[in-house]
């Protein structure tokens, strides 16, 4: 638990040392991505599991299906891939999006990330809605 902490201080003191450099902000987004991963990515197990794998598997069930969802189904039924794969490409897409819209909005994304990983951890990493 120390390990971390000091970690963590660490990056924030790099972080903003390097937010005042164009290529820092760069360094930052990439630092901060792969935090986000680091958490985020090992979570394999979500009370959605059960309906989104029965959603994979029966492709015959499309009423009322967003038509994104149809199309990644669709192609993960087609390459036999499972459950993990469509949560670990969710968690890819949606990580990658969130820190594009914070780094336009901030000049220090990976404090900014750390005040919202608390409050995103429970939607995010919990369910694909």
């Amino acid at each position: 638990m120390v390990f971390v902490i000091i970690l963590l201080f660490t990056l924030i003191l790099l972080t903003n040392f390097l937010s005042n450099f164009k290529l820092g902000r760069i360094i930052n987004f990439l630092i901060t991505l792969t935090l986000l991963y680091v958490i985020f990515l090992p979570i394999t197990y979500t009370p959605d599991k059960i309906i989104y794998t029965y959603l994979l598997n029966d492709q015959e069930i499309r009423i009322g299906l967003e038509p994104t969802f149809q199309i990644i189904s669709a192609y993960i039924y087609k390459n036999r891939l499972d459950y993990e794969f469509l949560h670990i490409t969710f968690s890819a897409i949606y990580n990658f999006i969130f820190l594009l819209f914070i780094h336009k909005l901030s000049k220090n994304i990976f404090v900014t990330t750390l005040l919202f990983i608390p409050l995103v951890f429970i939607f995010h990493s919990t369910q694909l809605r």
